[in-house]
C-alpha cells in the first residue's frame, strides 16, 4: 500500500572523519594517561565497529507499509507482532514512523518518512490495526546523533 526508500547511509566530508578520528585518539589518550584503560580500549572498539557498519550498510532500505503489516530493510513485521506505534515530530514536522515490537531485545524501531510520503495518510491507515502511541517529540540525544552525523 506504501512504499518508500531510506537513505540508510550519510555521505561526510574529509574533514568530518579528520575530527571523528582526532576526537577518537584523544579519548583514547586521555584514557592511557589517567590509566582507565577500559575506556580506551572500549573508546577505539566504537570506532572500529561504527566505520565497519557504516562501510559495509547499503545505500538505500526499502520500507513499506501494507495490510499484512510493516516493513523495513529486509525484515518484515506483522500486526500481531507490533504492540502500537506512533509519529515522532521534530518541530511539528513527522519525522519518523515509530513501532514497539512485542518481542524482548530491539522494542523500537524507528522509520524515517521520505519527501514523496504523507505522514498522516499512514498514520490513518496504521489506526485500522494498531494502537497509537502519543505525540513524541526529537529527544536531545537524537537531535544530537542528527548534528553529529551519526
Amino acid at each position: 500500500m506504501y512504499n518508500w526508500t531510506i537513505a540508510t547511509k550519510r555521505e561526510h566530508t574529509a574533514s568530518w572523519y579528520i575530527i571523528a578520528g582526532i576526537a577518537t585518539i584523544s579519548l583514547a589518550v586521555w584514557g592511557f594517561l589517567t590509566q582507565i584503560y577500559a575506556l580506551s580500549v572500549v573508546i577505539v572498539i566504537l570506532a572500529g565497529v561504527y566505520l565497519l557498519i557504516e562501510n559495509n550498510a547499503p545505500d538505500n532500505a526499502d520500507a513499506v507499509v501494507n495490510e499484512n503489516g510493516v516493513g523495513v530493510g529486509g525484515m518484515f513485521y506483522d500486526y500481531g507482532q507490533i504492540e502500537n506505534f506512533g509519529l515522532i515530530f521534530d518541530d511539528q514536522v513527522p519525522k519518523f514512523l515509530q513501532i514497539s515490537l512485542k518481542a524482548k531485545g530491539l522494542r523500537l524501531i524507528q522509520i524515517p518518512f521520505s519527501q514523496d510520503i504523507n505522514p498522516s495518510e499512514i498514520r490513518a491507515f496504521l489506526l485500522n490495526y494498531l494502537p497509537e502511541t502519543d505525540k513524541k517529540n526529537l529527544t536531545f540525544s537524537d537531535r544530537l546523533a542528527d548534528r553529529l552525523g551519526l
